[in-house]
Order: C-alpha cells, then sequence, then structure tokens
C-alpha cells in the first residue's frame, strides 16, 4: 500500500474503489502501516476472505467500514477485530455475517468492550434477536435494518438509538417500545405489523420516564387509534406513522413534538384545534386521509412550521387568514380539498414559500396572489 509512507495520516476513505484483496497488500509486513490512523473506510469494494494483518496494528483506530466485504469465508475476523481496542464505531453492512464465522455468537464484553456504534444492516441474519450483543454495554447505536429478525428484543439500557426497520416482527409488541425506556430513536418501518398500536400490556413494567424522541413505524400495516398511551412519550418530538391504515380522528394528546406525520392512513373526523397547541412543529403532514371541516385558524400559531401538507382530503370552507402568520412556511398544500372562498391575501406575504399548490379546490372568482416566491393564478 502506497498509504505506509504517510505515517501521519489519520483519516483514509477508500470507499467504492474497486479494490481487492491484492490491493491491500494482505500478508505484507505490516508493523509501520497506518499507525497513526483514526478513520479507515474500505466500503463498497470486492474484498472477500482473510482481512489484512496490518489491521493488528492500528492501534488509534476508531472509525472502520468494511460494508460489503464478504466475510463469510474470513477465518481470522474475530481474532483481527479484537486486537483493535480503540474501535468506537464499526460497520459491517452486507458482509454476509449469517454465513461467516464472525457472526453476533462471537461477540462478547472484551471483544467490543469501547464499540459505541454498531451497524450489523443487510446480513440476512434470521430469527431471534442476537442476545450476545446484550453483553456490548458500551453500545449506544445499534444497526439491525434489513434483516429476518422475529423473535422479542431484549432491554439494553445504555442503548439510546435502535432501527429494526425492514425485518419481519409479526407483532409490534415484539419491539418492546414500552420496556426500552432509555432509547432515544427508535426505528420500526417496513415490518407490516397489521393490527392495532397498543399500550404497555398489564404484566410489562413500565418506565417511571420514557427517553423516546423519535418513533418511525410507517409502511406498518398498522390499524386502528393511535392509542393514548403515547402522550407518556413525553419527550417525544418526531412521530412518524404514514402510510398505515390508522383510522378515528387525528389524536389531541400529543405533546411536544417537532414533527407529526399521519399521511396516507383513514383518518377521519375534522383537524382538532388542539394541534395549535404544538407550537414546536416544523412539518405537520395529514395529506392522504378522509379529514373534513375547515382547516382551524389555531394552525396560524405554529409559527416554527415550514411545511404543511393538508392535500388530498375532504376539507371545506376558506383558507384561514392565520396561515399568513406562517413566515417561515416553504411548502404550503392544500391540493385536492372542498375549499371555497378567495384565497388570503396573507398567503402572499409568505415570502418564504417556494412550493405552493391549492388546485383542484372550489374557489370562486378570480384571485391573484404574488410574491417574490409565488405567482398563483385561479380561474372560476
Amino acid at each position: 500500500m502506497v498509504f505506509d509512507m504517510i505515517p501521519s495520516l489519520t483519516y483514509l476513505s477508500l470507499s467504492g474503489c474497486g479494490l481487492t484483496n491484492a490491493n491491500l497488500g494482505l500478508h505484507l509486513n505490516s508493523s509501520k502501516i497506518l499507525p497513526n490512523i483514526e478513520h479507515l473506510d474500505l466500503s463498497l469494494n470486492n474484498f472477500e476472505g482473510q482481512l489484512p494483518h496490518f489491521f493488528q496494528n492500528m492501534t488509534s483506530l476508531t472509525f472502520l467500514d468494511l460494508s460489503y466485504y464478504n466475510l463469510s469465508l474470513a477465518w481470522n475476523s474475530v481474532n483481527i477485530l479484537n486486537m483493535i481496542p480503540s474501535l468506537s464505531e464499526l460497520h459491517l453492512l452486507g458482509c454476509g455475517l449469517h454465513n461467516a464465522p464472525f457472526s453476533p455468537t462471537y461477540l462478547n464484553s472484551s471483544a467490543y468492550s469501547n464499540i459505541q456504534h454498531l451497524d450489523l444492516s443487510w446480513n440476512s441474519i434470521e430469527g431471534r434477536f442476537p442476545s450476545e450483543l446484550m453483553n456490548i454495554t458500551s453500545l449506544k447505536v445499534l444497526d439491525l435494518s434489513e434483516n429476518n429478525l422475529n423473535s422479542s428484543i431484549p432491554v439494553m439500557p445504555n442503548l439510546l438509538k435502535l432501527d429494526v426497520s425492514h425485518n419481519v416482527f409479526e407483532h409490534m409488541e415484539l419491539v418492546g417500545i414500552w420496556r426500552q425506556c432509555h432509547l432515544k430513536e427508535l426505528s420500526l418501518k417496513y415490518n407490516h405489523f397489521g393490527g392495532e398500536m397498543i399500550g404497555p400490556s398489564s404484566n410489562t413494567s413500565e418506565c417511571s420516564h420514557y427517553a423516546l424522541e423519535v418513533l418511525e413505524a410507517y409502511l406498518n400495516e398498522l390499524n386502528g387509534s393511535i392509542p393514548k398511551a403515547l402522550e407518556r412519550l413525553r419527550s417525544l418530538e418526531e412521530l412518524d406513522l404514514y402510510d398505515n391504515e390508522l383510522t378515528s380522528p387525528v389524536p389531541t394528546f400529543l405533546g411536544n413534538l417537532t414533527k407529526l406525520h399521519l399521511s396516507y392512513n383513514q383518518f377521519s373526523g375534522s383537524i382538532p384545534e388542539s394541534l395549535g397547541r404544538l407550537t414546536g412543529l416544523t412539518l405537520l403532514s395529514l395529506q392522504s386521509n378522509l379529514l373534513t371541516g375547515p382547516i382551524p385558524e389555531s394552525l396560524g400559531r405554529l409559527t416554527c412550521l415550514t411545511d404543511l401538507y393538508l392535500q388530498s382530503n375532504l376539507l371545506t370552507g376558506p383558507i384561514p387568514e392565520s396561515l399568513g402568520r406562517l413566515t417561515g412556511l416553504t411548502h404550503l398544500n392544500l391540493q385536492s380539498n372542498l375549499l371555497t372562498g378567495p384565497i388570503p391575501v396573507t398567503v402572499g406575504q409568505l415570502t418564504k414559500l417556494v412550493d405552493l399548490d391549492v388546485s383542484e379546490n372550489s374557489f370562486k372568482g378570480k384571485e391573484q396572489v404574488r410574491a417574490s416566491t409565488v405567482s398563483l393564478s385561479i380561474i372560476q
């Protein structure tokens, strides 16, 4: 490797360079190769089999990405990685770990005492959650997306971010949302759970406080209403449930959100006035539901809002003047409703607006709205 002549090198990315094992010099004398490297990205190449021996001398290495390195024949992978105690972030996306000597079964606390971020996505790991991961007490971020997991996820009290999207969990409660007290981000998308979202069961020990800030559960075929138990997630900032089969009115008990994405469901009834209390909202998306009635004036209190999507509903009445107070709004879509009356002049004063769609409504007369970023003409 030519890079061994640059001993000061601390950051090296060779991602997507079409390299093979021969380019790494797997059998070179490794005593002086990259001794100070801290960040090494070898992802998206054509490596397979035995790992290079020079890893054992990278005592400063904290970040290693071997994604798409075929480790299914890497008999030395466990020994080599055990020799990098400084490693804190490891990416092994698409490495064939389901067939490799290096598999979750081999993980233990001594080998990975400093690992904080571990990516095992796209590895076809099947069945039970690899409980050996619980031995990695330093772990804060775990990505197990794009596998075939289907069993209950144990509590990992130090974990802050968990991604188990694109697996085959049959029930949402297997993920243990009501048991993971310290988790801050949870992604469950594309599991096709079906059934209802439910609160904690009677035999579940509830948390005195939930740290969860981000919950992604879209494209899961969830039905029924959003359970009132969600109000216990008092730290929740982002709730993404789009493209499910959720029904009933839009919930009124969600308190500190910055992003609310409930599009492509079957919510009915009117948009609750109480949404105007979510003054930290930057995104509100309720498109493609069955919502009726007027757009509430209270939405004008959402002064942090940048994106408002209410298209493809059955909303009636005029566009409220109060929307003109949303001076940070960049995207406003009211298309395909039953809105009537004039378009408020205040909409034309939204100078940051770059995307405005009020087509397919029932406005009467000819109204012109012009601003520095908007030119809109609707003719009867």
